[in-house]
């Protein structure tokens, strides 16, 4: 019966991970993926609130906590070890909730976890990302986030005539310039950057892709800062991409007209953006 709700039980390597399942009639799912230690009630009880809207419009939804989280066994892998329990979860909403596609939704590193598991899955009918998070671990959100402006600024040709008319003090913008780059030398002895990661699995993915920023929120100006940089531009330019910025809201989106802004827009995506049974 569409809106009902029952416990999941289903095995991640071994270990048992508990989910919620909202019963749906609808042939496209949606899978919940939370980011950081939230539980599959998620940040002010906002993964209930949007299971139950998507799921009053007939879409089955699957919320779920990882290992080590919540009530799920194991122990917790951190996100970029998540997507083992990604690809359960994928499974479990395929068979529990008796349907042979889904849409993924991500808060957070949750998001970005989301993306690099699913992006190559077939099944994935679009992908919703709410603040997705590409700071690495050794990262400084403020000056990573400053640089960019930087950067922005030096290739913009206005910049660049005030800069020949000593209008532009360039001495600070050089030094930040120069700090980050220092500092990107030495991180790249390590793998490749997050940023890079999700921006090749978005752009390889060929569904809908819905991208919210809270604009009170660290971790979307990072993000859309990287957006103009050469490296995402791929993804800008293959269509099918959406990106909406959240007015007014944080990075959970805690205040009640956020989130229910929140809310309403993740609702009417899908419905509009699921695919062939979206509006059946």
């Amino acid at each position: 019966m569409t809106g009902t709700t029952r416990p999941l039980i289903f095995a991640c390597e071994g270990h048992p991970l508990l989910g919620v399942l909202h019963a749906g009639d609808r042939k496209t799912g949606v899978l919940m993926v939370n980011g950081g230690v939230q539980t599959r009630v998620g940040p002010h009880r906002s993964f209930v609130d949007l299971a139950r809207g998507w799921a009053a419009d007939g879409h089955p939804v699957l919320r779920f906590d990882r290992r080590g989280i919540g009530d799920s066994g194991g122990r917790d892998p951190g996100f970029l070890g998540s997507m083992p329990d990604i690809e359960a979860a994928v499974a479990a909403l395929l068979c529990g909730g008796g349907v042979d596609r889904y849409i993924g939704f991500g808060l957070c590193d949750g998001a970005t976890a989301l993306t690099l598991a699913c992006a190559g899955d077939p099944r994935c009918a679009g992908l919703i990302l709410l603040n997705p998070w590409i700071i690495e671990a050794n990262d400084d959100p403020a000056r990573l986030t400053a640089a960019q402006h930087y950067q922005r600024r030096l290739r913009d040709p206005r910049t660049l005539r005030r800069l020949l008319r000593g209008e532009v003090r360039i001495g600070r913008a050089m030094r930040s310039l120069g700090r980050l780059a220092l500092d990107k030398v030495r991180r790249r002895r390590a793998a490749r950057p997050l940023a890079g990661q999700l921006a090749e699995a978005l752009v390889r993915f060929s569904g809908p892709r819905l991208i919210l920023l809270s604009e009170h929120d660290t971790t979307a100006a990072v993000f859309e800062a990287a957006l103009h940089t050469p490296e995402w531009a791929p993804l800008l330019q293959s269509g099918n991409v959406t990106l909406q910025r959240l007015a007014g809201a944080d990075h959970t989106c805690s205040a009640p007209p956020a989130r229910e802004a929140l809310i309403e827009t993740c609702r009417r995506w899908v419905m509009t953006g699921a695919g062939p049974d979206a509006a059946a």
